[in-house]
């Protein structure tokens, strides 16, 4: 095998032909050994894939997954969609230029037009990136810069999730708090919908010295939307103290909740600044975008001297841009908030049905469109009794790692007993409160989902559930701690 040879360097022949424990040993030296010990403990750690197509995925040894993760809002369009496949092989085959910083790009010029169209007039001026974070990010440069440097602060969600990157990430709720990276003090945040602590925050003066409000108009995390009063009394706000409101649709856009962008549930609100992302490249490019007022432009980057005062090496590229253009043509064409809708309809009805035959387990749902989390009733008790004779105090202590088992169990057998691919879903990944509900089964499938797949899914949570809340945990107990339980 390659891997004996420690001076080659890897052919791509090689790393095909890599086997999982090839591959595992390599994530443990060179990747992450966290990640690898984590994937090793689902069975879908033990499997390698060869192909995505649509709403499936294949391992090599030829078992085919239903995906119903969504690709964590990358895959609306589902895994290597035909029209976006043809697309890219033709921009090959006819060796279009890639990327030069000094030559007019058609594709930049055409899917900023397109961009556009799709947004309410004045949001006109769209600047491409490579990630939700990195156009999050984009977004605050310019709010600062439109005041010239005169405020210093971000008001924003204690709920938000906005990215990883140093701004980002000090704006993104828990994930600040165990934030162990340089941390920017964007000021005090409010709690999405609590019209009360905005109002006292507005009459305390909080807001004086804002130069942006950014806030998802739906959570993809929390699962919660913007109620409307909400959001209009911060829109009045933004216009009252020239603040540039900022509107999160990262994961959203695209069609997700039901509409091609969230806030356009609303008549007559609109952003200063709009960024999207992940659906965007259509399951196959890595694009963002921010999308700014021209009121905004005029301000910050008309003159010629500040043409180039935000760019990235790697933003605009015509094969991504492309991709970009096909993907939005799909989802208009194609109407994807309609199918989003359906998706909703399709899974309260089947969920409603599972929840009656269930109701000692299941609790409730969230969600809307293509975004829905499960809930179930807390396990923590029933489980920590399974555990108590394991010797590892970080379980037998941690209340959250505990409650998590039951989740993990559940996506454990729907991938090893029905060839269903989920995730969790963690509220406390952006949430600022420990509440009860802060994980739930992940349901935010590709928008091309069939009604019966979303059937077979419902049909497979209830067999799973039929066996047995305490089997079910056992048999996961006894697969990642077989060696510290008693049982054969």
């Amino acid at each position: 095998m390659p891997l004996k040879d420690s001076n080659k360097l890897l052919s791509l022949s090689d790393i095909e032909k890599l086997d999982i424990d090839e591959v595992r040993d390599l994530y443990k030296k060179y990747v992450n050994p966290g990640i690898e010990k984590i994937f090793s403990s689902f069975s879908i750690g033990m499997d390698l894939f060869d192909k995505a197509d649509g709403m499936y995925i294949y391992t090599r040894d030829g078992k085919k997954i239903l995906d119903l993760t969504g690709g964590i809002g990358v895959l609306n369009h589902g895994h290597n969609d035909e029209k976006i496949l043809k697309a890219r092989i033709k921009y090959q085959n006819e060796k279009r230029m890639e990327v030069h910083k000094l030559v007019f790009s058609p594709y930049i010029a055409g899917l900023s037009y397109n961009i556009s169209k799709l947004l309410p007039n004045g949001l006109n001026k769209v600047f491409f990136c490579n990630s939700g974070a990195e156009a999050n990010e984009g977004a605050l440069k310019v709010a600062h810069r439109y005041h010239k440097g005169k405020k210093k602060y971000v008001l924003h969600s204690e709920n938000g999730f906005h990215g990883k990157l140093i701004a980002t990430g000090s704006i993104s709720g828990k994930y600040a708090k165990n934030f162990n990276f340089p941390f920017f003090n964007f000021g005090k945040t409010f709690k999405t919908n609590d019209l009360s602590l905005l109002n006292k925050l507005y009459n305390q003066g909080e807001f004086e010295n804002v130069f942006a409000i950014i806030i998802e108009p739906y959570s993809a995390s929390t699962l919660e939307p913007v109620d409307e009063t909400f959001i209009r009394k911060i829109r009045e706000i933004c216009n009252k103290l020239n603040i540039i409101l900022i509107f999160d649709e990262v994961y959203t856009g695209c069609g997700k909740t039901g509409y091609l962008f969230n806030f356009q549930r609303f008549k007559d609100i609109v952003p200063d600044i709009i960024t999207m992302s992940k659906s965007l490249g259509g399951g196959k490019a890595s694009i963002s975008a921010y999308v700014v007022s021209d009121k905004i432009f005029k301000s910050v980057y008309e003159k010629e001297k500040d043409a180039f005062i935000h760019s990235t090496t790697y933003n605009g590229f015509g094969e991504e841009c492309l991709t970009a253009i096909e993907s939005i043509n799909i989802v208009v064409g194609e109407d994807f908030p309609a199918k989003a809708k359906k998706i909703e309809h399709e899974i309260i009805k089947n969920f409603n049905i599972l929840k009656e035959k269930y109701p000692n387990i299941i609790k409730n749902i969230k969600g809307t469109g293509g975004l829905h989390g499960i809930f179930f009733h807390d396990q923590f008790k029933l489980i920590q009794s399974l555990i108590k004779n394991i010797n590892i105090s970080f379980i037998n202590d941690n209340k959250v790692f505990i409650s998590k088992i039951f989740l993990a169990a559940l996506i454990e057998k729907l991938y090893s007993k029905h060839k269903i691919l989920t995730l969790m879903g963690e509220t406390s990944l952006s949430s600022s409160d420990d509440t009860e509900e802060f994980a739930y089964l992940d349901l935010k499938p590709s928008l091309i989902i069939k009604k019966e797949e979303i059937e077979y899914f419902f049909k497979s949570l209830d067999n799973v559930l039929s066996e047995g809340i305490n089997k079910l945990n056992l048999d996961f107990l006894k697969k990642v701690f077989k060696s510290k339980i008693g049982i054969n």
